[in-house]
């Protein structure tokens, strides 16, 4: 084995230093998706997020499902409901984008049909950029 990452359990959580550790530290998982950077705005089907810092090309970025927030319009991701759990003091929604399951934790009163359209908030700030190549942590 190979150690990826030393350091306290928040800041592993909240830092990860590469697409592996993002991939299982947390539940769930870091959301992990594929797309471009370009000009600042991470791109990927059906997600356009504005107002990032990293070298324009292939990037994978990151987000954690509670920092997400569903809204009724002009959130970054907008798709298709894949899936929904009801978790108690949640609603877990999944949707697919760039290839990849998502998930955001929305409240626990959230209700509507698998199919529908949903639209989700995920500002600039909780995101988290990797190298598409290595997964590495961009700007740790």
């Amino acid at each position: 084995g190979v150690v990826q990452q030393v350091g306290t359990p928040v800041d592993i959580y909240d830092n990860p230093a590469n697409t592996f550790v993002a991939s299982f530290i947390g539940n769930p998982a870091m959301n992990l998706v594929d797309g471009t950077l370009k000009g600042g705005t991470f791109e990927a089907e059906g997600l356009s997020v504005p107002g990032l810092s990293g070298p324009d090309g292939p990037i994978t970025l990151g987000f954690r499902a509670e920092d997400a927030e569903v809204v009724d319009a002009g959130g970054q991701l907008n798709s298709a409901v894949y899936a929904m759990e009801l978790l108690g003091d949640a609603t877990m929604v999944s949707v697919r984008s760039g290839g990849a399951l998502l998930s955001v934790k929305a409240n626990k009163e959230y209700r509507t049909e698998i199919g529908n359209a949903v639209s989700v908030s995920i500002p600039a700030s909780i995101c988290h950029l990797f190298d598409a190549k290595d997964g590495a942590r961009l700007g740790a």
